[in-house]
């Protein structure tokens, strides 16, 4: 056995049947089910191979493989989960600003009143202890506890509901955000769609070459990509027996493609734009147009490969829709949010997957300030943006966007200017997340607008001497308990997740150690429909 403590990244840890995964990683060999609830909410099992993540406090089910580990400690999935609440619940958005500071003005404006009630009742020549009733019977009546507790409970419940369905909140002003939300912009690759897009052809245009020839320089240029066709062409590469080519130089321009210098050829891989600024001519051909339609009409995605000023290859990579995007579309529309596609990829495959998740509108060939600018004109124009991805070319987006929503799976950069992180990657979650926010505003609304009609009524009665203090104190109490009764009915929306066994916490890194294993520009596509603007 070896101590968690021990542990680094990059180790390699074996994990048996019925054991809790202690540390996050990538599975290197073996295969078998994880139970992820107590981390992502998802209660059905979660098929795990080799390549794929595994996050520390899940559960192995049936089958034993070793993994890599990836992060420990403050550095882990779970970590990031329990921080990111902690600061989503110490926040403080507007709206609790605004209540915090009525509450500013109402203390010291009731201990006047209380006041000025005493006097007034003597001044009446009422007796002494009426009129000293009168004011203590102000004093506790009067509620600012309930305007205080109006909006931070709720959010606690809301951050708390959130995370147990998978929905990472950063901070508190998105519960503000996403209720107010009226568009949807969703990128394409690797967030309508799996995001795991595979290498279906390989159409080579220099006849001196093989298709695993090409292959292989493609997949070693793109070793280093981040983006999800880029790993699809490296692990393409990587399944051939050849040894790959030496890589330097490594370069990549988000929405347009990489470049790289394997061994004596400087190659450059990514859409046509890329590789005419690369110095390699593309149009004109007279055999592409009927090769790249034929793909693109069908969703798939064409990458031009080049080098030596000459174009070598079109590889052909396919990524099929996500099985829940349409349904999430669908939810999306029923709560009246405007739905667009902005991808970077050309038109005809753009379309094709608008066409296959049910969204109308799409704006294709943009690159990163792109889409931020088309998210800006939106926002000046005064709707409130959602924006969804997962890349390092979707970042700037999401940094503009009202609210930014990142997949769990996607880059750092990604992640790290999103406010919401989807940990489990289900688009259902994202009108999940606009149906929390709304049901958690409006409960926050409620709790305020009761807080100020509790003591326009209350403190009235009091001041005219007709409640006993007792009462009032009976009533004051009733006030907060209305307040905090409405604020846990958010934990109504709670998903169902399997009963938690005895000691869960407790146990959530094992009971023992892990046993270490040794040696182991295309013109953008905008449709104005009053709501959406067209790009400048």
């Amino acid at each position: 056995m070896v101590p968690l403590e021990s542990v680094k990244p990059g180790d390699l840890v074996e994990v048996v049947p019925g054991e809790r995964i202690p540390l996050d990683g990538t599975v290197r060999s073996g295969a078998s089910e994880a139970d992820e609830s107590l981390v992502t909410g998802e209660v059905r099992p979660v098929p795990k191979g080799t390549g794929d993540p595994v996050i520390g406090g899940s559960t192995n089910l049936y089958g034993s493989f070793v993994f890599q580990v990836t992060g420990t400690g403050e550095k882990s999935v779970l970590a990031g989960i329990i921080r990111a609440v902690e600061e989503a619940q110490a926040g403080r958005p507007k709206i609790q600003g605004i209540a915090d500071r009525v509450v500013g003005y109402v203390v010291p404006a009731v201990l006047v009143l209380a006041l000025t009630a005493l006097v007034f009742h003597l001044s009446q020549g009422a007796p002494v202890n009426r009129a000293v009733m009168a004011g203590i019977s102000v004093l506790v009546i009067a509620c600012p506890c309930s305007l205080g507790l109006a909006t931070p409970l709720a959010l606690v419940m809301f951050a708390s509901v959130a995370a147990a369905k998978g929905i990472l909140i950063k901070n508190a002003d998105t519960v503000e955000n996403a209720d107010r939300t009226g568009h949807v912009v969703f990128d394409k690759t690797g967030t309508l769609t799996a995001g795991r897009p595979l290498l279906r052809e390989t159409v080579v245009l220099d006849p001196a070459l093989r298709s695993d020839e090409v292959i292989a320089i493609a997949g070693a240029a793109e070793e280093k990509s981040e983006h999800s066709i880029g790993r699809a062409i490296a692990a393409a590469a990587k399944a051939l027996p050849s040894v790959p080519p030496v890589v330097s130089g490594f370069r990549a321009m988000p929405g347009r493609g990489v470049a790289a210098d394997v061994g004596t050829r400087k190659v450059a891989i990514g859409n046509s734009d890329w590789l005419e600024e690369n110095g390699i001519p593309v149009s004109g051909r007279a055999d592409l147009p009927d090769i790249v339609e034929s793909c693109e009409k069908d969703g798939d995605t064409a990458v031009y490969v080049g080098w030596g000023g000459s174009l070598r290859a079109i590889l052909i990579v396919s990524d099929r829709l996500r099985d829940e995007a349409a349904a999430a579309v669908k939810n999306l529309m029923t709560m009246n949010c405007a739905v667009s596609i902005v991808s970077g990829d050309n038109d005809r495959t753009t379309r094709a997957v608008a066409r296959r998740a049910g969204i109308g509108h799409t704006l294709s060939g943009v690159d990163p300030v792109g889409k931020r600018k088309f998210i800006q004109r939106m926002e000046e124009q005064g709707t409130r943006v959602m924006m969804v991805g997962d890349g390092i070319n979707d970042a700037p987006a999401l940094v503009q966007a009202t609210t930014g929503v990142a997949m769990g799976r996607g880059s750092d950069i990604a992640v790290e200017g999103a406010g919401v992180v989807l940990i489990r990657d289900d688009l259902l979650l994202v009108p999940e997340c606009i149906r929390l926010s709304r049901r958690t505003f409006r409960i926050v609304r409620q709790n305020i607008f009761w807080a100020f009609f509790y003591n326009v009524i209350s403190i009235p009665l009091a001041f005219s001497g007709l409640l006993h203090p007792i009462v009032a104190a009976g009533a004051m109490a009733a006030s907060s308990l209305f307040v905090i009764g409405n604020s846990l009915r958010i934990g109504r929306m709670r998903a169902a997740l399997p009963p938690k066994k005895a000691g869960a916490w407790e146990s959530l890194l094992g009971s023992s150690g892990p046993r270490a294993v040794a040696g182991l520009s295309a013109e953008p596509l905008s449709r104005p429909d009053g709501r959406i603007p067209s790009m400048p």
